[in-house]
């Protein structure tokens, strides 16, 4: 097994009737809408996972809607607690009753090599795949960057051993495996210019420069850890950028994110920073190889995290209950940051009394705010502000302005509810350093935001705290 013991626990506690419809999977038209999915896949050249083939932008909406992943992979709907709970985990490395159907298994695990090195994949209903490697070796010299790519020749990653009968190798940009004899060592042989004995994690962009893709990233990273039952505090991250063929977004293979800055970690590396034990580029190792022998975790191929399921739509597990992972998610992003910063760096919206640029004037001066009282309770609405851009040709900058922000800050700042105090605070992301982002995402009774990858800071949310949470999410 991958997992032998639990370091992520689930702190969601959720009433017993949200819990027990979020359990209880719907069969309704299952094989009208399996005959759909069958017939789409033919007729579109779907790969799921990978490829939407010719699919059009409402029969994609359709697929999401009516499970086609599942139904394909498993045979069957899987509850909401498989795409959003932990059960998602437990099904990606085969060990759950309820991932099975039509004589198949949500999660696939496969151990293709053994002897000196070992190498273990699992995969989950959406062709995802996971791999553990174990003394195995990087040679970064074997990494070449050509302009807006990067090229991987063989002998990049170096797996020693067996290969076990009738296992296929995963699909590894620079792989080769060479056939040695068990005493082989890392440490008495001259393979090696570092030997890397913590736990190591690689993180590859997503191929584009998107707020909302790099928060698929971070979700990766996390599903990383938690599919590995690893401690991130020990562990390393790794960004290789290009290392991934390709994203949701499509675009060139092996593109790199910031060619003129390779192996940048994007506005996240905050969080990545308080996460991991150290945090480094693949260019910090200037050609040298390095031989991992406390495990190597690759990213899933092709990176497609829970975050992407249903995407673009309002699906129905989002109206039974709350979501075991993004709570989850957001909880463990609050924890590390807290360990990591401390408490002065986050504001709780109960603390938001006046102005929030008074509010952070006596927090940056050490003046505590006053907390709520029984008989006024402290509401703080955020309104995410986007500014035009005049170098985009499309109307994605122009249509999600909000040109009456100035009556809209004054009609939210003029509701008179007895026991309320409302406080507005308009802002342009943008203008704000990552950990300003946070604290003012943070300090959010109500995100109010146009559409658009700006929503994900609801992931820095006070989850639990009083007076918290909403996000409004306007459509242009």
């Amino acid at each position: 097994t991958m997992r032998t013991k639990n370091l992520f626990k689930d702190a969601i506690s959720c009433t017993k009737e949200s819990t027990s419809k979020y359990y209880v999977s719907d069969s309704t038209s299952e094989q009208e809408d399996s005959m759909w999915c069958k017939h789409a896949q033919r007729n579109h050249h779907v790969v799921i996972g990978h490829s939407w083939g010719s699919l059009s932008k409402s029969q994609i909406f359709k697929w999401d809607r009516v499970n086609c992943n599942e139904l394909l992979a498993i045979g069957k709907r899987l509850p909401c607690s498989h795409r959003w709970a932990w059960p998602f985990f437990s099904d990606w490395l085969g060990q759950s009753e309820e991932g099975q159907g039509a004589g198949r298994k949500v999660g696939a695990v496969q151990r293709a090599v053994e002897g000196v090195s070992s190498v273990t994949c699992a995969v989950n209903f959406k062709a995802s795949s996971f791999c553990k490697l174990n003394n195995v070796r990087m040679d970064f010299s074997k990494m070449v960057q050509s302009g807006l790519t990067r090229s991987f020749s063989s002998g990049f990653v170096t797996t020693f051993g067996r290969k076990l009968p009738d296992a296929s190798m995963p699909s590894i940009p620079g792989l080769t495996h060479l056939s040695t004899d068990i005493s082989f060592s890392f440490e008495s042989d001259a393979q090696c210019d570092i030997v890397e004995s913590r736990p190591s994690f690689v993180l590859s962009n997503d191929d584009i420069f998107n707020l909302g893709h790099y928060s698929n990233d971070l979700m990766n990273v996390w599903n990383m850890l938690v599919l590995a039952n690893a401690d991130s505090t020990q562990s390393l991250l790794i960004n290789i950028d290009g290392y991934r063929v390709g994203g949701p977004a499509g675009g060139p293979a092996h593109r790199m994110m910031v060619p003129e800055q390779p192996d940048s970690h994007g506005p996240y590396v905050g969080y990545y920073e308080s996460w991991f034990n150290e945090v480094k580029k693949a260019v910090d190792y200037s050609g040298k190889r390095v031989c991992f022998t406390g495990g190597l975790f690759l990213p899933p191929d092709p990176g497609v995290a829970w975050f992407w399921n249903d995407w673009g739509q309002v699906n129905d597990c989002s109206l039974k209950a709350a979501s075991p992972l993004y709570q989850s998610f957001n909880l463990f992003l609050r924890q590390r940051w807290l360990d990591h910063f401390g408490p002065q760096s986050l504001i709780y919206p109960a603390e938001v009394y006046t102005d929030y640029a008074t509010v952070l004037s006596d927090r940056m001066g050490g003046r505590a705010s006053p907390r709520d009282g029984e008989e006024v309770k402290n509401v703080h609405v955020v309104i995410e502000v986007r500014t035009i851009n005049p170098k985009k040709t499309n109307n994605h900058s122009s249509a999600r302005h909000i040109s009456n922000l100035k009556e809209l800050v004054r009609a939210l700042r003029a509701i008179s509810i007895s026991g309320i105090r409302v406080t507005v605070t308009a802002q342009d992301f943008a203008q704000l350093t990552f950990p300003e982002q946070v604290r003012l995402a943070h300090s959010a009774s109500v995100l109010l935001s146009m559409h658009g990858a700006g929503t994900t800071h609801i992931f820095h949310s006070a989850l639990g705290s009083p007076q918290c949470c909403a996000l409004i999410e306007l459509f242009p």
